[in-house]
């Protein structure tokens, strides 16, 4: 009885684990590019500051799309905080900070008792667009992260890949 050679099964967990770098190097770079170059073009642009908040309130909407993945058009009430502050040089810019949606009415009100009106905070805001503020300044250590798994995994993609290729090839397989 003739045994099985162990390497076909042996290029086939190389081509395998080639793969699973390769994809690896392509989910990290999808990801991390487009997230990177939006936080990076932020950090250009944004300037820290201080925002006073002028008054601070919710809105609520009765068309908050439901639970994703349904094909039926449920849609569901939710709530924003919403602040109105003032920064810049002697307070002149104006503008409206947003938090995201909130399922309930405790839920944004816990939000919006962060920043109380009449206080100072720490905000950010688009020095070409003052009218876009944020609570929150531009963070890249995420993307960058991403984009560094991406890179250490092209190495070892090509290694694999090669590797297979090399071992398809030879002749006693």
């Amino acid at each position: 009885m003739a045994e099985s050679c162990p390497r076909p099964k042996f290029a086939k967990i190389v081509l395998g684990i080639g793969c699973f770098f390769l994809g690896v190097t392509v989910v990290c770079f999808l990801a991390g590019g487009p997230l990177y170059l939006q936080e990076y073009n932020k950090m250009r642009f944004y300037v820290k500051d201080s925002c006073r908040v002028r008054s601070a309130g919710y809105d609520r909407n009765d068309k908050c799309p439901g639970e994703s993945g349904t094909k039926s058009r449920i849609y569901r009430v939710c709530y924003i905080a919403v602040w109105h502050v003032e920064f810049g040089p002697n307070r002149i810019f104006k503008a409206t900070i947003r938090s995201d949606r909130h399922g309930s009415y405790q839920s944004v009100d816990s939000t919006s008792e962060k920043y109380k009106a009449g206080s100072s905070y720490p905000c950010w805001y688009n020095s070409k667009k003052p009218s876009q503020v944020t609570w929150y300044g531009p963070v890249t250590i995420y993307s960058f992260i991403l984009l560094l798994i991406g890179a250490i995994s092209i190495p070892f993609a090509i290694i694999f890949l090669i590797a297979f290729c090399r071992l398809r090839t030879r002749a006693d397989l």
